[in-house]
């Protein structure tokens, strides 16, 4: 039986990694598989063309039917942790979608997703929603004991590749903003994207809820506006990153 391998390409430091782990094995049967939110620094798809041109595949693209920023107009309601929803629309049914014309071609196919060895715990939410659908899903990272900022270093000092802007001050090349993030992400992305986080806090007036209980966007801008150095206070904690298509 045909099988393929399916790298959930995100265009992240972790999932280039593993996509040329996974290329360089099955060069002819190994698919990028991108699936876009409409909501990433443009500097993500100059990154993700250099990498699939140094791993030598092309990329494919299985879009949702909206953006994230039209997805959160058309259910004025905002995504948080506790209903991604994002995640869901904009990420795993378009994976779905093509990993169900594969089955019914009667192609086999493997999972690879660009997990590494300190995220263990979401490894293992993964695999087990895998193994209810049936389906196949390796972590190469894990495998190989690589962490987020290893695969960051291997990027820049063995392919000498430019890492994407956001890695200048986010932990991930996915959303800005990321509405799974916690506030020190919305913090960073205050103060160095402020162009969508005035986006973010528009659209959140039009909404029916808010991103944290309690408190808006448009308060949390006052406050840090008056309250210098809240770095100092968040560190490098951003929250859960909105892997791709986990």
């Amino acid at each position: 039986m045909e099988q393929k391998h399916i790298v959930m390409f995100s265009g992240g430091a972790a999932s280039s990694v593993v996509a040329k782990m996974v290329a360089d094995k099955y060069p002819n049967d190994t698919i990028l598989l991108h699936t876009p939110s409409g909501a990433e620094h443009p500097d993500a798809d100059r990154f993700r063309e250099q990498v699939a041109k140094f791993i030598g595949l092309p990329i494919t693209v299985e879009s949702a039917k909206k953006t994230l920023w039209e997805l959160v107009e058309t259910r004025k309601y905002i995504p948080n942790n506790n209903l991604p929803f994002c995640t869901t629309e904009l990420k795993l049914i378009p994976k779905d979608r093509f990993l169900k014309r594969l089955e019914k071609q009667g192609i086999d196919f493997i999972q690879y997703l660009g997990l590494g060895v300190d995220e263990w715990r979401r490894i293992q939410k993964v695999w087990a929603r895998n193994q209810l659908d049936g389906r196949k899903v390796e972590f190469p990272l894990m495998d190989h004991k690589l962490t987020g900022a290893d695969c960051q270093k291997i990027i820049r000092e063995e392919w000498k590749i430019c890492l994407p802007q956001p890695y200048m001050y986010l932990s991930h090349n996915n959303c800005i903003p990321c509405y799974k993030g916690g506030q020190a992400h919305w913090y960073k992305v205050w103060k160095y994207y402020p162009d969508q986080f005035i986006r973010a806090s528009t659209a959140e007036r039009r909404c029916s809820n808010t991103v944290f209980n309690g408190f808006s966007l448009d308060e949390l801008a006052e406050k840090w506006a008056s309250e210098p150095d809240q770095m100092d206070l968040f560190g490098d904690q951003e929250g859960i990153p909105c892997m791709c298509a986990l």
